[in-house]
């Protein structure tokens, strides 16, 4: 078969074939091997009974002969003296005996010493008168072969007729032959070899042949015309041997081809050759017909067998095809699948339960990935090459207004704003059409309800795992605010260009309000301006809202109650209402503000420069709405221009003066402007130094400024007065300038740079100064730690570089020159890669700068090379640098020299790892290699090899040469052993001659062979040292990981260790395998031995026995004694629990032992109850083998001296006498001496039975019940337990059959035979106390009375009625669904159904009750192909509900067929 035939093949086809192919070959093996022994069985055993009819006619032609040498005898003496006397009177003596006539059919002769006769032949009716019809030679051969005791021999006469001359010497006196008597017989006519050819003692068909070796002459055929032939010589190797004198049996093959099975036996004093041959086909013809059963049943049970896998697999892989099936869902349509139910805990439902875990493994990642996406600040989605979103997170759908469910599957495009949809469609498509890589734009969006805001967009290709692309992915984020304060900058700064060219307040107020409503698109707002006394509206500035609405508002009183922005007037904080509708401030004008469609108002005050609330500037929007920090901001910013436009207006007559207050007053300057009288007494501070220190403008003005300063500001200013007084004179005085810390009002200090100028009048007197203070506090912490900083860079032990974000090195400190070699001037501008030593791959640096990037550090040792080329090893730090706003600027290296650190701990660790002398790893080592490799084979599902060797002879070569030459040989040895072993594998040395390698990375056990003769080669080379030549050889022991069982390093070296010393045992020099398994095995099997042992010294053994009875007659002919262990947790167990354990073990003597005295103590308590039977004990192997078996049977025997020894019977195992079948067949003929019996058990079941049968002394054979139980249904079984039978009857043993389960059972028996038997049907095993009740209640079923025996020609009845039974039987296996096909449904083909066309019609068709069972068999038929259809149609239950009909015909079937036998008598 081509093996891509199997590859393109279902798991399901591969297995079910691959099972087949191994059912076929071990079964059809056995079917084979099976018949060929039973050939083999029955060959010797017509061998045997053909030999013995040989030897019967060999004998029974020596007796003819001896019979006709005794005749001529007889008349010797007449012819003896009509010989001396010169005479031929003995001629009427030869013919007055009618017995020479009888036996001699060719007649008596005389002949004298030179061959000639001295008289006729007589008797005269003979056609042979004259010695002229016989060679001369014939006679003279003839008193030759006589000799003194006479003989008979073959020949011809001159007519070419056959003769068997017997003869019989006449002697003188003196002892000298005088003549001879010659009886002849003629082969040509009917003789007494003839008789004895004819003759049907070789049985029916049988061929016999009486051959002359020496002229290899046929004297004698039951084919006449063969007498005379001659065997041609290498015609019949077999026919050769029997005439060059071996006697026995063998098959061969005859002139005409055929093979016959031949036997052959000499006949004494004759040399001739009786052979007895027999047709093989005849001869095996049973054989012949049970193969071709066997074969059939064969046929038949690879076609079911192939059936059952086929449905086994598909049922047990269902749960896996599932698995496949839901993978496939998911990868199709993305659908969450639910989990299978896990059908059962094998491989397979290990399979779905791994694969149910993948599923919440992967809905929990789906749902952690979700959590992500919902808690995301951005929107982030997902679009298809269509352009159609397919996922999107929960911001997204807030950003837009929608549902996700909305989201999901709608155009991408119809989120962009009409106004750049097209631009967003362009983008999308080349996105999408990879003619750009990324889009990162400003996006204007709306959402479902109208409102737009503005986003920015990233998006890029998305491409799965196998490179393909599927669509977009985009990250949105609204940067509504962002544009909105963009924009309000833009307007803040178109304002003040209105303000500062002098444009109109109205106007300047009027584009305020109209800016701000642009910006908020959604929005309306207005300024309000309140009077001089600042208790009502003055004047509002609000194009956008109805006039009607404006009116009303005119000369409002402000206060909490005035809307929105009455109250933030009146309460100069900020007011935000969300909903008009429900807000207190508004209840008095809800309904202007509904009629003006007005729903929220934010109001925020502004003040002027001296802090009073001036006006409120208000956004307004037509639906509830709270603000947001962007609104807040602006409202807030707004709110300030509006108070610097009114205030500037307020102030207009004084221009120039406002001007410079408008520069140093803007909250825009973050700087202090301040001024103070000349006795510098603060007239005037900025609100900036309340931000600055806390302190507000009142409680600054009106205080010295020396409140503000310590003590060494205090003298600063000091200098400063009169630095400026000393250039009072220049005529242009400079301003003072000087730096000094000021107290805060929370008690911090804070340094301040201050630029004072001094104020003069017209006669350059100082009048004041003005000034302005800057914060400088952030920039003297800075330069005090760039102080620090460059202390620490150039004093620093380690060493220190710095680089730019492109890693350029810009800056290095001396311990780096002092390390590295470099100099500063040559590594500023270059790379740190110039130290790079190349010991770390780009993965290395890969994840370096991974670290450092998602971490802001990195920390390890690295390998660099100095200047001059030396490696030096460092720890190392590198961190990233970065601004205020967290950007990164730089990064910053520090490392310390760790080079002599490093040499020092490899130093150390090599001490602690490796053995000092052959430089391998240590013992230490080895466990952590050992650890390694064993977790590293289990990842790879690879094998490890743990080899544990000594040397064999090393001590020796200590003692004779010293320890030195012992040194140089072990490290000799180490260097070639580990040249032996590959790269990866680990030699140890782990103590004086001892050493250990691990071999990993093997595919099996046999793969480490090489290895290990490579080891053991290399200990085995000699070793010069010195003036001498070393040598010693190793003992390997090798043991492999993994294992059935878990074992950890430790108890690998201790496996090894063990195999070591079996190598060693076994003459070293070798490797020997440690077994795990018997290992384990012995360990189980030691505790099983203990528990057994201790359970035979509590007394928890208990005997039951099973009567043994004649089924005829109904005696009670015996009982066996069965072992059962009544254990104290498990209840009462069967000896097959516990007696496999202790089968080899010496304790199996001491149970068996016990068995037998407790038997005999039970017969000795029935036979005072008046049961006088015997019982049979199981006798094991080893007991039977036993020495002292003989022994300690005759003490047992001789403890119970009320007991006969004819009362006990051993059962004694076919394979028991396995071993030594001569040492077991003498104990057993020593016991039959004693007196005790033996019988062969569960016969049938062994491999040699004929033998034992011929050698072993058993009485009797017990029939396995395997054989027993099935014959009813099973024709295989019926024809093994009819040829046992006819064994035992040929061998003359008795027999008795075990497992008679029924009545039925005993029914066949009875007619095949046997009525000795046992089992459930004629009782259970019981306690020998209840056995004499029992026996006395006990009788045979009358089903079992008067029961004829069948004779062997009807047996065929008893065969067809079993291939009947197991039809029916098959039949309703198959509706009931035990079987996956019906049995024949054709009544001409089914067995029975043969038999009745064949052999039943030809002896039994003129029986009337044969037409009735032709009858009932065909109605049967049709009842089953009827049945069969209803089940094919899908009734079942019907089907099955009718079985009984099914049974009723064949029950009455059955009892017709009874009728072919003969009845009772």
């Amino acid at each position: 078969m081509h093996w891509n035939f199997l590859q393109s093949r279902s798991l399901k086809v591969k297995i079910t074939l691959f099972a087949l192919v191994i059912f076929v070959a071990s079964f059809w093996s056995l079917a084979y091997y099976a018949s060929r022994m039973l050939r083999s069985d029955m060959e010797q055993l017509l061998g045997a009974q053909q030999y013995e009819a040989a030897s019967f006619l060999a004998t029974s032609v020596q007796q003819q002969l001896t019979e006709r040498l005794t005749a001529l005898e007889t008349v010797a003496g007449e012819v003896r003296g009509s010989l001396l006397a010169g005479t031929t009177g003995f001629t009427g003596a030869l013919e007055s005996r009618p017995v020479l006539q009888r036996l001699f059919n060719g007649g008596v002769v005389v002949v004298l010493p030179d061959g000639t006769l001295a008289a006729p032949l007589v008797p005269a009716y003979r056609p042979l008168q004259t010695a002229a019809d016989f060679d001369r030679s014939f006679f003279q051969r003839a008193l030759a072969l006589a000799g003194g005791a006479g003989t008979s021999y073959a020949g011809v006469n001159l007519q070419g007729i056959p003769f068997v001359a017997t003869v019989f010497p006449v002697k003188d006196n003196s002892g000298g032959v005088m003549g001879a008597l010659v009886g002849l017989t003629d082969l040509g006519t009917a003789n007494f070899l003839d008789a004895i050819a004819q003759s049907d003692r070789a049985g029916h068909g049988a061929y016999l042949l009486v051959v002359d070796p020496q002229r290899r002459t046929i004297l004698a055929s039951s084919d006449k015309t063969r007498v005379m032939q001659v065997v041609q010589p290498g015609a019949s190797t077999l026919a050769d041997r029997f005439i060059d004198g071996y006697e026995g049996s063998g098959i061969a093959v005859n002139p005409s081809g055929s093979e016959v099975l031949s036997s052959a036996k000499g006949v004494p004093g004759v040399g001739w050759v009786v052979t007895v041959s027999l047709p093989a086909d005849r001869a095996f013809a049973p054989i012949g017909a049970m193969q071709q059963r066997m074969f059939f049943g064969a046929a038949l049970l690879t076609l079911l067998a192939g059936v059952l896998t086929w449905w086994m697999l598909r049922r047990q892989l269902a749960p896996m095809l599932s698995t496949v099936r839901t993978l496939t869902t998911l990868s199709n349509t993305g659908q969450s699948p639910k989990q299978l139910p896990v059908a059962s805990q094998d491989e397979i439902g290990s399979l779905v339960a791994s694969f149910n875990h993948l599923l919440d493994t992967m809905a929990q990642r789906d749902a952690l990935h979700r959590q992500i996406l919902d808690t995301s600040s951005v929107a982030i989605f997902l679009v298809d090459m269509h352009g159609r979103i397919t996922q999107a997170n929960q911001s997204m759908a807030r950003m837009f207004g929608r549902a996700l469910e909305s989201l999901e599957g709608a155009e991408y495009v119809s989120l962009v704003h009409p106004r750049e949809r097209e631009e967003g469609r362009e983008k999308m498509l080349a996105l999408l059409g990879s003619k750009i890589a990324v889009v990162d734009v400003d996006r204007l969006y709306w959402r479902e309800d109208g409102t737009e805001f503005w986003g920015r967009l990233t998006g890029r290709r998305f491409v799965d795992a196998s490179g393909q692309d599927r669509g977009l992915v985009g990250v949105i984020a609204d940067i509504t605010e962002r544009k909105q304060m963009q924009r309000y900058e833009l307007f803040r700064s178109r304002i003040l260009e209105m303000l500062t060219v002098s444009q109109p307040l109205d106007s300047v107020l009027v584009a305020m309000v109209q800016g701000v409503e642009q910006i908020l698109t959604s929005s309306l707002c207005s300024i309000l301006v309140l009077d001089e006394q600042g208790k009502h509206i003055h004047q509002g500035y609000a194009p956008s809202l109805p006039d009607a609405y404006n009116a009303a508002l005119e000369g409002l009183a402000i206060g909490i109650g005035a809307g929105s922005c009455g109250a933030a007037a009146f309460t100069g904080e900020r007011v935000v209402v969300v909903d008009i509708a429900t807000h207190p401030y508004w209840a008095p004008y809800r309904d202007l503000a509904a009629s003006a469609g007005l729903a929220a108002c934010w109001s925020q005050p502004f003040r002027d420069s001296s802090g009073r609330v001036i006006g409120t500037f208000a956004i307004y929007h037509r639906t509830p709405h709270a603000p947001t920090a962007t609104d807040i901001t602006i409202i807030e910013q707004s709110a300030h221009l509006a108070s610097i436009a009114i205030e500037r207006s307020q102030d207009a007559r004084k221009l120039q003066e406002s001007e410079a207050h408008f520069r140093l007053l803007t909250e825009d300057v973050s700087d202090v402007v301040w001024k103070t009288d000349k006795d510098f007494v603060f007239t005037y501070i900025s609100p900036a130094d309340e931000r600055l220190r806390g302190y507000r403008a009142d409680e600054v003005v009106g205080r010295k400024v020396s409140d503000l300063f310590n003590q060494d500001g205090i003298a600063t200013v000091r200098r400063a007065i009169q630095q400026r007084e000393a250039d009072a004179g220049s005529p242009s005085p400079l301003a003072a300038s000087f730096e000094a810390q000021q107290r805060c009002k929370d008690g911090r200090w804070v340094w301040t740079e201050i630029l004072a100028i001094a104020e003069r009048d017209a006669g350059g007197i100082v009048t004041g100064y003005h000034g302005i203070t800057r914060d400088i506090t952030a920039r003297r912490q800075s330069e005090e730690s760039l102080q620090l900083a460059a202390s620490v860079f150039s004093h620093a032990q380690e060493g220190i570089l710095i680089t730019n974000l492109d890693g350029i090195i810009i800056d290095v400190n001396a311990a780096f020159t002092r390390i590295t070699g470099y100099s500063r001037e040559e590594v500023l501008g270059s790379n740190p890669r110039m130290l790079s030593s190349g010991r770390h791959g780009d993965d290395f640096y890969a994840a370096l700068y991974r670290e450092l990037h998602d971490k802001g550090q990195w920390q390890g040792e690295t390998w660099n090379r100095r200047k001059n080329g030396e490696m030096y090893a460092q720890t190392q730090t590198i961190s990233t640098v970065n601004d205020a706003q967290g950007r990164a600027l730089h990064y910053v290296a520090l490392f310390s020299d760790i080079t002599d650190q490093k040499m020092h701990q490899s130093q150390l660790e090599h001490i602690a790892h490796f053995d000092a002398l052959t430089n391998l790893p240590n013992r230490v080592l080895l466990g952590d290699r050992l650890h390694q490799g064993m977790a590293q084979s289990a990842r790879r599902g690879e094998i490890l090899a743990v080899a544990f060797l000594d040397l064999d002879g090393f001590k020796a070569i200590n003692d004779q040469f010293g320890h030195d030459a012992g040194d140089h040989l072990l490290v000799a040895l180490a260097a070639r052993m580990k040249s032996a072993l590959r790269d990866g594998d680990t030699l140890a040395r782990i103590g004086g001659d001892e050493f250990v390698a691990v071999i990993a990375d093997i595919a099996d056990t046999a793969a480490s062979v090489p290895l290990l003769h490579r080891l053991l080669a290399a200990a085995a080379q000699p070793v010069q040292v010195g003036a001498h030549t070393l040598q010693v050889s190793a003992s390997v022991g090798v043991t492999f990981f993994p294992q059935s069982h878990e074992v950890d390093p430790d108890q690998l070296l201790r496996q090894a260790d063990q195999a070591m010393y079996q190598a060693k045992l076994a003459g070293k020099n070798r490797y020997h395998v440690f077994d795990a398994a018997h290992d384990s095995r012995i360990r189980g099997h030691h505790e099983s031995i203990e528990h057994i042992r201790r359970a035979l010294a509590q007394k928890e053994f208990v005997l039951h026995y099973q009567p043994k009875v004649n089924m005829r007659t109904g005696a009670v002919t015996g009982a066996e004694a069965l072992i059962r262990w009544q254990h104290p947790e498990k209840g009462l167990l069967s000896p097959a629990v516990f007696l496999p354990v202790i089968e080899e073990h010496a304790l199996s003597v001491e149970v068996g032992e016990w068995v037998i005295d407790t038997a005999l103590a039970q017969v000795e308590l029935w036979r005072a109850e008046g049961l006088d039977i015997p019982v049979s004990v199981n006798i094991g192997a080893r007991q039977l083998q036993d020495p002292n078996f003989v022994v300690r049977l005759r003490e047992l025997l001789a403890a119970h001296p009320q007991v006969k020894p004819e009362c006990l019977e051993l059962e004694v195992l076919e394979t028991s006498a396995l071993e030594d079948l001569s040492k077991v067949s003498h104990v057993i003929r020593t016991c039959l001496g004693i007196g005790v019996t033996f019988a062969l058990d569960d016969f049938g079941t062994g491999y040699s039975s004929l033998t034992y049968l011929k050698h072993l002394p058993a009485a009797t054979l017990k029939i396995d019940q395997s054989f027993v139980r099935d014959m009813l249904d099973d024709p295989d079984d019926l024809a093994i337990l009819e040829g046992v039978l006819g064994l035992a009857t040929a061998f003359r043993r008795g027999v008795i059959a075990e497992g008679v389960e029924t009545i039925a059972h005993g029914i066949m028996l009875l007619q095949l035979g046997c009525e000795m038997g046992q089992g459930y049907g004629i009782a259970h095993p019981m306690p020998g106390p209840l056995l004499p009740q029992w026996a006395a209640g006990w009788r045979p079923s009358p089903a079992w009375n008067n029961l004829p025996l069948v004779q062997r020609q009807d047996y065929p009845i008893l065969f067809a009625s079993v291939e009947h039974r197991a039809w029916s039987m098959d039949m309703e296996n198959f509706l009931t669904g035990r079987a996956e096909a019906p049995p024949a449904l054709d009544h001409n083909q089914c067995h029975f159904g043969q038999w009745l066309l064949k052999e039943g019609l030809v002896r039994h068709g003129k029986n009337p009750a044969f037409a009735g069972i032709a009858a009932l068999h065909q109605d049967a038929h049709a009842l089953a192909i009827e049945l069969c259809d209803m089940y094919a149609d899908g009734h079942v239950q019907v089907a099955q509900q009718r079985l009984g009909e099914l049974h009723a015909m064949r029950d009455a079937l059955l009892e017709q067929v009874k009728l072919l036998l003969p009845a009772p008598q």
